[in-house]
C-alpha cells in the first residue's frame, strides 16, 4: 500500500503558504493520531496543550482527530510543548512552495548542542527556561534552529576574511560569531558538544 502524504496545497483545510524545513515536504497522514498519542504519553490534557500552544481545545481535538490540520505556526508552538522534531511529523523531500531558510551552520550547532546537552543531563525545556529567564517556546525554537534573537546568543564581529556558503555575513561583510551569553547555555552547550562527539 502507496503511503499519502499531506503536501501544503493539497486540500483547503492545510495553510498554503506553510513552508518546510529544508529537506522537508509534507506532513505525515498520521499527524493527528501521532500528536494525541504523545499528549497522553506525555500526561497531559486537550485543554493544557491548547492553552500553552494558544489555540482552542475543539481545534486541537479535530487536529487530533484529522480533521484539522495545524498551521506551521501552530505545528512549531506544539514542537515546543510536546518535545517533538520535524521528523517525527513530516516526510522528506522538496516542498511545493519551497523550503525555509535555515540559520548559519554556527548556529544550527549550537542549537543541537544545547538540545543535546539538556537531554544528557536530563532536563526538560521548562526547568531552564526558569533557570535562564527566558520561555520554554523560545529555548525550543533556539534548539531547532527557528531563530537566533534571543537576549541569550551574543554576536561577536571579526574582521572580513573568505567566508564559507553556509555562514552568514552581516551589513559590513564581517563574519558573524554567535555565543551564548548565559552561563547556563554555555555549560549545557559545551556538554552537548562533547556528548556529540563521543
Amino acid at each position: 500500500m502507496q503511503q499519502r502524504y499531506i503536501f501544503p496545497d493539497s486540500f483547503g483545510q492545510v495553510d498554503p503558504a506553510m513552508r518546510f524545513p529544508e529537506n522537508y515536504a509534507g506532513l505525515k497522514p498520521e499527524l493527528g493520531l501521532f500528536l494525541k498519542q504523545l499528549r497522553k504519553k506525555r500526561g497531559l490534557r486537550q485543554k493544557a496543550v491548547a492553552f500553552e500552544v494558544g489555540i482552542n481545545r475543539v481545534n486541537l481535538s479535530r487536529m487530533e482527530n484529522g480533521h484539522l490540520t495545524p498551521s506551521y505556526e501552530t505545528l512549531t508552538k506544539m514542537m515546543s510543548v510536546l518535545e517533538f522534531e520535524w521528523s517525527d511529523v513530516a516526510v522528506q523531500g522538496r516542498a511545493p512552495h519551497g523550503n525555509r531558510r535555515y540559520l548559519s551552520s554556527q548556529l544550527q550547532r549550537m542549537g543541537e548542542e544545547l538540545r543535546a546537552g539538556r537531554n544528557a543531563m536530563g532536563m526538560n525545556l521548562r526547568e531552564l527556561a526558569e533557570i535562564v529567564g527566558l520561555s520554554s517556546s523560545q529555548l525550543s525554537r533556539i534548539e531547532r534552529n527557528l531563530t537566533s534573537y534571543s537576549g541569550v546568543i551574543k554576536v561577536t564581529r571579526v574582521g572580513p576574511r573568505p567566508l564559507p556558503e553556509d555562514e552568514d555575513l552581516d551589513k559590513d561583510g564581517e563574519w558573524r560569531i554567535y555565543e551564548f551569553s548565559h552561563p547556563e547555555l554555555v555549560r549545557l552547550a559545551r556538554f552537548g558538544r562533547d556528548k556529540l562527539r563521543s
